[in-house]
């Protein structure tokens, strides 16, 4: 498995394990933030967006070395 689709395999596990423990629809975490029909705390909230700053850095920028933010 190239490096890539590990990457999106393991951050869609986070996202997908996350939603389930809260009880939210699995949806992309943009989704999840901009939709208002989806109710989320204020924990929820911040935990997604730092979720989408992750993503970015891991999918976006290949340069990027991972770290764990606590997801």
């Amino acid at each position: 498995m190239e490096l890539e689709s590990f990457k999106i395999d393991h951050l869609s596990k986070i996202l997908k394990e996350f939603c389930a423990k809260n009880k939210l629809p699995y949806l992309s975490a943009d989704d999840l933030l901009h939709d208002s029909t989806i109710i989320k705390t204020q924990q929820q909230t911040m935990w997604l967006l730092r979720y989408c700053q992750w993503w970015d850095g891991c999918i976006n920028n290949p340069q990027t070395k991972e770290k764990h933010h606590g997801f």
